[in-house]
């Protein structure tokens, strides 16, 4: 049996389905519109496929057994700070692909130039 139906919220999950409470087999749900639009000016982008698109949310259960490692091998734990880079991870993993990788150059009036000149 559930413990679902001895929360204290089973009023909320009757009104819309969800309860607060996340277990060992839950899953949960990022959207991602905010996220795409915060990194799609540095050339990343969340998953795109010619099927759906661009991805509007990824979806990962708790018992996913997601390992990530650093540059050193080291697992990275999520949720926790980062002294090397000197922030704070997020207890949550979304992931973003680099789809342009771009560099400056300096041309002089008359050069020849084109679309594709400042991709690397």
């Amino acid at each position: 049996m559930s413990k679902l139906l001895f929360t204290t919220n089973l009023a909320k999950y009757e009104a819309d389905g969800s309860d607060g409470v996340a277990y060992d087999h839950s899953y949960y749900l990022i959207k991602l519109d905010r996220i795409f639009n915060a990194v799609k000016d540095e050339g990343y982008s969340v998953n795109y496929s010619a099927n759906r698109g661009l991805w509007k949310s990824y979806q990962y259960n708790m018992k996913s057994g997601l390992k990530l490692t650093d540059k050193n091998g080291q697992d990275v734990e999520f949720g926790t700070y980062d002294a090397d880079a000197g922030v704070q991870l997020s207890r949550y993993y979304v992931e973003l692909h680099k789809v342009l990788d771009t560099k400056d150059i300096t041309i002089n009036v008359g050069d020849a130039w084109n679309k594709f000149d400042n991709l690397t």
